[in-house]
């Protein structure tokens, strides 16, 4: 969402307060999903004790997102604070829980100006190839055909799904949208569309290719965790996927879904 606020100029608040609904949607699917599975399976269920355990162990990756969401909503901070926010909160937990010493920072700030000068340079590719796009065009050029071929908005993003899904089986997200968005995202708001809906779809289209095989990042990362074979991780994600698809229909059906919770901010479309 950050690196589609980047190239798009959307309201980085606005997208991740549309982030929230649907999300919400695709959690209750997969876990009404795992209920129904485990229950058809021979598994044998946690304890309380268990469960609490990993409650535990969970609650302090949980609480981030809940301090960013309801710090952004509620006007404590802005998005862009927010990130520092973020950061303040994992450095004190990592140091509390003993993840993170006194003597690391120097190698953890080292690494975190690393990884933002790779987003920033980025962020800078994207906004030179969008200009150059438009220099050339290539967006109205687009925009032009799919007039005179008269064909349906809904066609065109019907196409674009199946697009999107094809290209996540064999690229990584960050390559997709650095190539696409400069040509689509001009595209699909001129054909009516909103850019936050559409910023959710997409990134519902790029965490189900995360899990699509044959070179879905996930199901290397799920295999080396469980040491399974990759058959059997593909075969596993395979309903999630589908669980996906129904979201994916459900948002671009019912465009509220995604654009209520950041209208109620005052992101009045």
């Amino acid at each position: 969402m950050i690196l589609y606020s980047g190239m798009t100029d959307e309201s980085t608040g606005a997208l991740f307060m549309a982030g929230v609904v649907p999300g919400v949607l695709l959690l209750g699917l997969f876990c009404l999903y795992v209920i129904w599975a485990s229950e058809k399976s021979d598994a044998k269920a946690a304890s309380f004790s268990e469960r609490l355990e990993a409650t535990k162990k969970a609650i302090w990756g949980v609480l981030a997102p809940v301090i960013i969401l309801v710090g952004i909503y509620t006007g404590i901070f802005t998005p862009t604070e927010a990130a520092a926010v973020a950061v303040l909160y994992g450095l004190v937990v990592g140091i509390a829980r003993g993840t993170i010493r006194l003597g690391d920072l120097q190698a953890v700030m080292a690494e975190g100006v690393l990884s933002s000068g790779m987003i920033m340079m980025i962020i800078v590719g994207a906004i030179l190839l969008g200009m150059i796009t438009t220099v050339l065009q290539l967006p109205q050029n687009l925009l032009d055909y799919v007039q005179e071929a008269n064909i349906s908005r809904w066609t065109v993003m019907a196409i674009l799904v199946v697009i999107y899904l094809i290209l996540g089986m064999f690229l990584e997200v960050v390559s997709i949208l650095l190539i696409t968005l400069p040509i689509v995202y001009p595209l699909i708001t001129s054909l009516g569309f909103d850019g936050v809906w559409f910023a959710i779809l997409l990134v519902i289209l790029m965490e189900a290719s995360l899990i699509t095989p044959p070179v879905g990042m996930n199901l290397f990362v799920v295999q080396g965790i469980t040491k399974a074979r990759l058959s059997e991780v593909v075969r596993g994600v395979w309903p999630f996927i589908i669980l996906m698809a129904v979201a994916l229909g459900l948002v671009m059906a019912v465009p509220e879904i995604a654009l209520w919770f950041p209208s109620t901010m005052g992101f009045n479309r």
